[in-house]
């Protein structure tokens, strides 16, 4: 997956995200964040359409990354998501 931008109480920096579903997703960042965090995540897909997604930390893996459940999408949120999980 390409870079993503991530937008948190830390500023804003590019990431690497990875097992992105309808639900979530898994950011590859040595950033520090905690479970509960508010984060939003601008996506591009293939043809560089990029559309930001709100999310909550969920759960952290040590020094790798944290997994991020989004939150308050709507259906153009869910449209452009499948697009990209379901190619």
């Amino acid at each position: 997956m390409s870079d993503i931008t991530l937008e948190g109480a830390s500023g804003r920096r590019q990431v690497r995200i990875s097992d992105l579903s309808l639900g979530g997703c898994f950011v590859d960042s040595i950033s520090t964040h905690s479970v509960g965090d508010e984060v939003k995540l601008l996506i591009s897909d293939a043809d560089g359409r990029e559309m930001e997604f709100d999310g909550k930390v969920a759960w952290l893996s040590g020094g790798v990354g944290f997994g991020v459940h989004f939150v308050g999408m709507d259906d153009e949120n869910v449209k452009f998501l499948r697009s990209i999980v379901e190619g």
